[in-house]
């Protein structure tokens, strides 16, 4: 049916702790746990990085999770039963948020890959964190049966204007740079 706006009181108390987001169409009612917190500023691992206005809630962790929202509830509200849009608010919207604020401490982390006496290289216990998150994301579309509604998740805005293939070339670019670090890492020792 395509992506659907979100009521403007849904909207009004994103981010906030008023979990009830009100009705969709006045039948389906609307949960969400997606608090956002308050900018902390130059104490953030992101400050040197981030783009936008310092004070009020964190507008990195806001857009990220209302654009998690946008895609899953904007894109599939009629698709969902009551209790699939539930699970995604109260269940879903939760490890989006911790993964969120893993990807903004992840910026803070100075060395990748480090290496212990013996030479032995290992990654930052952040990444593995990450990917454990990410599994239970996975999961939890899987359980609250997201990946039946639909095969093609829409891609956020803006993500359109650099082509379908936005999100496999950061993913290899990430691994060439990666590997680039782990080269100069072994050539060190």
């Amino acid at each position: 049916m395509g992506r659907q706006k979100l009521s403007q009181y849904y909207d009004a108390k994103f981010g906030t702790l008023s979990v009830s987001r009100g009705l969709h169409k006045g039948e389906k009612a609307l949960f969400s746990w997606d608090i956002t917190m308050d900018c902390t500023d130059t104490l953030c691992p992101a400050t040197s990085l981030c783009e936008y206005e310092r004070e009020g809630k964190c507008k990195a962790m806001t857009l990220y999770l209302k654009g998690v929202t946008n895609v899953i509830i904007g894109g599939h509200i009629d698709d969902l039963s009551e209790a699939q849009l539930y699970r995604v608010g109260m269940h879903l919207m939760p490890l989006y948020r911790t993964l969120i604020k893993m990807k903004i401490e992840e910026l803070g982390v100075g060395r990748v890959v480090s290496s212990d006496d013996k030479g032995k290289f290992f990654s930052h216990p952040i990444y593995k964190e990450m990917r454990e998150q990410i599994k239970l994301i996975e999961m939890m579309w899987k359980t609250i049966g997201l990946h039946e509604v639909s095969t093609e998740v829409p891609l956020p805005e803006g993500a359109a204007l650099v082509g379908k293939d936005y999100y496999s070339q950061m993913e290899k670019a990430a691994l060439a740079e990666e590997e680039v670090t782990n080269n100069k890492l072994r050539s060190v020792k």
